[in-house]
């Protein structure tokens, strides 16, 4: 069974796991306005879009369950005959995703490299469905965000801690990957400073005290940002 629309917007679905980034890109879609549904597995992507059909799909590449290109792969080959396909924004933390071979057979060329802010997301979907946007005057949502990630953080430095002391270094990026992509939409520039710092020093040979002293700088951080966050909320 499907569901039609009924607001008569563009119909934008965004895939992607992480919980602040999908906040963040549905506020920015529905500011266009455009109606929005989310997806955080590929399963549930793959669900919605045949079911709602979609008229764009802002999607990672990285899914806990699959890839974001198999994907939307699959959604085409699956997709009515009787309705234009969606067009595709991709949106990656990974630069080198241009060199992707599955792009070029998928022919995607929208591609938007994470972390990305309102504006430029509003700008390439407005582009896409040829439509002028406007600048919102105010965001409510910033606040939101921040508790969210203040959330994140309480959940995801225990994974951070338990990598760092077993020297899993692969484990340490990707949990780090998602906390730079918070930071930066958080605006927490200092966080995002130190987060990407242990990031750089995980990727490469190092020493095991600057391995310590990053560590130490991005917890420091952390710290300030926590007790910065819990006044504000408790004020």
């Amino acid at each position: 069974m499907t569901t039609e629309p009924v607001s008569g917007l563009p119909k934008a679905l965004v895939v992607d796991d992480h919980t602040i980034s999908r906040a963040h890109i549905t506020a920015a879609l529905e500011q266009m306005p455009c109606e929005v549904r989310q997806a955080g597995t590929a399963a549930k992507a793959i669900s919605t879009a045949l079911n709602w059909h979609p008229d764009i799909i802002c999607t990672d590449i990285c899914l806990p369950d699959a890839n974001g290109l198999d994907v939307i792969s699959e959604i085409r080959s699956k997709w009515p005959k009787d309705k234009a396909l969606p067009e595709v924004l991709i949106l990656t933390a990974d630069p080198g995703v241009t060199e992707n071979q599955d792009l070029v057979a998928l022919q995607i060329i929208r591609i938007l490299i994470k972390p990305i802010s309102g504006t430029q997301l509003r700008e390439a979907i407005g582009h896409i469905i040829h439509r002028q946007v406007s600048e919102p005057e105010t965001s409510s949502l910033d606040p939101e965000l921040k508790k969210l990630f203040r959330k994140e953080l309480q959940t995801r430095l225990p994974e951070l801690d338990s990598s760092m002391l077993a020297f899993d270094m692969n484990k340490a990026v990707t949990v780090l990957h998602q906390l730079i992509a918070s930071a930066a939409i958080c605006h927490e520039t200092a966080l995002e400073s130190n987060l990407r710092a242990l990031d750089r020093a995980c990727r490469q040979p190092i020493s095991i005290t600057d391995l310590g002293d990053c560590y130490t700088a991005l917890l420091r951080t952390v710290r300030d940002f926590q007790s910065r966050e819990g006044v504000m909320q408790t004020g």
